[in-house]
């Protein structure tokens, strides 16, 4: 009777919850509320470390570990903020062991999440229109928080989580379709709302190479997008090329992006990053406050995820993560010419897109790469529902 309970749908849509409140939300002015969902996301790391206990580590599992250890490691060097990555690195991994535990009822735990991430983006939605200057003011900058990851410049990377988790469940049923357009249109008057022309302009992009991939070339879509984000990083970020000559790119930056040739001074903070990772290539520096990034770097961080992980670690931090998206993707290249494949692809590249100027935390990251490791178990027959197996494999 308590494996059932422990292995219902209801138990996995409360651990999903836990773990997403804590993850996607910001709770910085309700401190009580956030220790206590603090609180409650140990608690499940420990439930789900006891349930883990008898399983097997797979590469995915020892390279997340790996990448966070190496982290801790150059954090203590490098008089870091301990914490903010002792945090994370709990919460990736209670996610990481829920995914392997439950990877027999894997549509489950996607229907968990799909509910999680819906549920605070429709909240989000909500108080964006009680309160649409922010939750909260902060004191100093007197700038506007949100629930949604606080800064409104998080909200995008959420959306594009959440919808992408979602359509991979659109053959389940009527609801999870209603759901995903619902899910659509929050997202789309949310970042209009906040005027994220960035994330406005990359869900509409999403939903388009979504479309696109329902043709015979979805795969080659795939690759070219691919192909396509590696050049940008490349020559806009890495070689800081000369952008002015490029009539079209110029007007698409300055008048549908509303941004200048410097992306809001972010190539300032791409060079000082590239000066200081030349300084210390092996270690990095480790993770630090926006103190240490104001001080060494002009800003609040380097605004770009590569550059943000050279600077935690250096080139072995970068390698390791090259490796855990290499795994991930070896788990699903018999499943490259599955439409469904395809979009959950798009969705990870729309998000890595996005962090060309942006970064995002580690959860969505490694969440997004989860999704796409155990892949594979969305195309095997699920088991049923009164099944308790999943605790006992």
């Amino acid at each position: 009777m308590i494996n059932k309970i422990l292995n219902s749908q209801l138990a996995l849509n409360v651990m999903a919850f836990i773990l997403v409140s804590h993850a996607v939300i910001v709770l910085d002015a309700f401190c009580t509320i956030d220790l206590a969902v603090s609180a409650l996301r140990y608690l499940l790391f420990f439930y789900l470390a006891f349930l883990f206990i008898r399983k097997a580590f797979n590469k995915f599992d020892l390279l997340w570990m790996l990448f966070f250890v190496f982290l801790l490691l150059t954090t203590v060097v490098g008089h870091g903020a301990l914490p903010n990555v002792i945090g994370p690195g709990i919460d990736v991994m209670a996610m990481i062991m829920m995914f392997q535990i439950f990877r027999k009822n894997m549509r489950g735990v996607l229907k968990a999440f799909t509910i999680a991430l819906s549920f605070f983006i429709y909240l989000n939605l909500a108080l964006l229109f009680i309160y649409p200057d922010g939750l909260w003011i902060d004191p100093v900058s007197g700038n506007g928080y949100f629930l949604l990851s606080g800064n409104y410049n998080g909200m995008g990377a959420r959306f594009i989580c959440a919808l992408t988790t979602n359509l991979l469940l659109l053959k389940d049923g009527i609801r999870a379709k209603i759901n995903f357009f619902c899910l659509l249109a929050a997202s789309l008057v949310s970042v209009l709302n906040v005027h994220s022309m960035t994330s406005t302009v990359c869900i509409l992009m999403l939903v388009t190479l979504w479309l696109m991939a329902g043709s015979k070339l979805h795969k080659k879509l795939v690759i070219a997008f691919f192909i396509f984000y590696l050049l940008i990083q490349l020559f806009v970020v890495f070689m800081l090329s000369d952008l002015s000559s490029l009539t079209a790119l110029v007007d698409f930056i300055e008048n549908v992006l509303h941004k200048d040739l410097t992306f809001t001074k972010r190539t300032f903070l791409w060079e000082s990053s590239a000066r200081l990772i030349s300084e210390s290539p092996l270690m990095g520096y480790g993770y630090h406050d926006k103190v240490w990034n104001d001080q060494m770097l002009g800003g609040p961080g380097a605004h770009n995820f590569i550059y943000t992980i050279l600077l935690y670690g250096g080139y072995p931090l970068l390698i390791i993560f090259v490796s855990i998206f290499i795994v991930a993707l070896r788990r699903c290249t018999a499943l490259f010419d599955r439409n469904d494949m395809s979009r959950l692809l798009l969705g990870v590249g729309t998000l890595f897109f996005m962090m060309i100027f942006e970064y995002y935390i580690f959860f969505l990251i490694a969440y997004m790469l989860t999704l796409i490791y155990y892949s594979p178990a969305l195309t095997v027959k699920q088991q049923p529902k009164n099944d308790t197996s999943a605790l006992h494999t």
